[in-house]
């Protein structure tokens, strides 16, 4: 993913005004779409995950590092590429692109939801479920509230 963003970026960079606040919003936001994958490389070396749309029963459930906030962060964190790269361009494709990736990785994470809510651990799935959001964390949970 890391290597596709560069190259992206690259391709990008040549036709983009430095002095816009585009630019520099967008670029954040791939940054820290960046950061928040290689966070979740980390955390997660130790289990394998299932790829999107496979259809294996799920083993465990992370809720540790951005896993303790949201559900899906290697989700989130292509999101905040593809937002940041329409962004910092400020071209309609690049919004429609994203938009469309919003789209596939939402139905890529219900798909995955329906796994864990048929699954051994539905329950503890149902509380995690509670506790975090999709792709944002919830609000109580940023509070520092406990679930």
């Amino acid at each position: 993913m890391t290597a596709w963003i560069i190259q992206i970026y690259v391709l990008l960079h040549a036709t983009l005004a430095f002095d816009s606040p585009n630019y520099w919003a967008g670029n954040l936001l791939i940054v820290l779409g960046l950061l928040l994958f290689w966070h979740c490389v980390k955390v997660t070396r130790t289990r394998k995950l299932t790829l999107a749309f496979s259809v294996d029963a799920p083993e465990h459930i992370y809720q540790i590092g951005p896993y303790g906030y949201v559900r899906h962060p290697f989700y989130l964190s292509y999101l905040a590429a593809y937002f940041g790269m329409a962004i910092a361009a400020n071209d309609v494709w690049l919004y429609l692109t994203a938009a469309v990736m919003y789209v596939l990785y939402y139905y890529a994470a219900r798909f995955e939801e329906a796994k864990f809510e048929k699954s051994q651990l539905s329950g503890h799935y149902a509380e995690y479920r509670r506790c975090t959001g999709m792709f944002l964390p919830r609000m109580r949970r940023l509070g520092g509230r406990r679930c």
